[in-house]
């Protein structure tokens, strides 16, 4: 059977040794978007973003996470 993880470039493991304290990190970063003031983003990747393109990116990226760890 294969793992998971093989259609990954790397398998990254990190020791949590606090999950609902990161969780709550993880909440408080994403309710920091709500205050984000700036009319463009510029992402290492796929450059300059609108602040729609931002909203989009952060929950397609939060969701595919997500998906990925079965939550």
């Amino acid at each position: 059977m294969k793992s998971i993880f093989e259609k990954n470039i790397r398998e990254v493991v990190i020791d949590i040794h606090d999950l609902e304290m990161e969780k709550r990190n993880w909440k408080l970063l994403i309710e920091q978007y709500e205050t984000f003031e700036k009319d463009t983003f510029v992402h290492w990747f796929f450059g300059r973003m609108s602040r729609a393109q931002l909203g989009q990116f952060i929950y397609k990226h939060c969701n595919h996470h997500l998906k990925q760890f079965g939550a």
